[in-house]
């Protein structure tokens, strides 16, 4: 369904990883203005930490 929808998978380098990080910085702390915003942020942050991914990884790129 995702790919008849136009999406696309694409692999991440882990230079895009930090690029992409350091482009939302400003948003995320926009948002973290907000008391009950930046809790649940806080703990997506947690839950990530203890989400384990494969080497293989999750999916194939098209």
């Amino acid at each position: 369904m995702y790919y008849n929808r136009g999406g696309k998978i694409i692999s991440a380098t882990p230079a895009n990883l930090q690029a992409f990080d350091k482009a939302v910085e400003p948003l995320y702390a926009e948002l973290e203005q907000d008391p009950a915003t930046k809790a649940m942020i806080d703990r997506i942050r947690t839950l990530k930490k203890s989400v384990r991914v494969p080497s293989t990884g999750v999916a194939a790129p098209c």
